[in-house]
């Protein structure tokens, strides 16, 4: 079986699941494939929201606002939690449009920061 090399990595890319997947995991799915390489791939789903607003389970510094922006809306319920895959659903992510000045955080590609 051919091997991985270090330059084959398909990280980072968009994974967009096929019409014909019947996987409820991965069915109508969009992955953002963080890391991949011979031993392991990361990647989190994009396109799960859930109803749970991100203050009823992370407390962030300084805490969220009543209002964000996202994707130029206004939304008045704050940061929406979004489900990230099957793998570990008790852990959390946070994927950020800029680098964070006070967080340690990972560079996905240009532009977004996973921590």
């Amino acid at each position: 079986m051919p091997t991985l090399e270090a330059s084959q990595s398909l990280a980072p890319s968009l994974l967009v699941s096929m019409p014909q997947m019947q996987d409820p995991n991965f069915e109508r799915s969009v992955i953002l494939l963080c890391e991949h390489n011979a031993e392991a791939a990361f990647g989190l789903v994009l396109n799960r929201r859930t109803d749970t607003p991100v203050s009823n389970v992370v407390r962030l510094m300084p805490p969220v606002s009543s209002t964000s922006s996202f994707a130029g809306e206004k939304k008045q319920s704050g940061l929406e939690l979004w489900i990230g895959g099957p793998v570990e659903p008790e852990r959390g992510w946070i994927l950020m449009g800029s680098e964070p000045a006070d967080v340690e955080a990972v560079q996905v590609c240009d532009g977004i920061f996973l921590s």
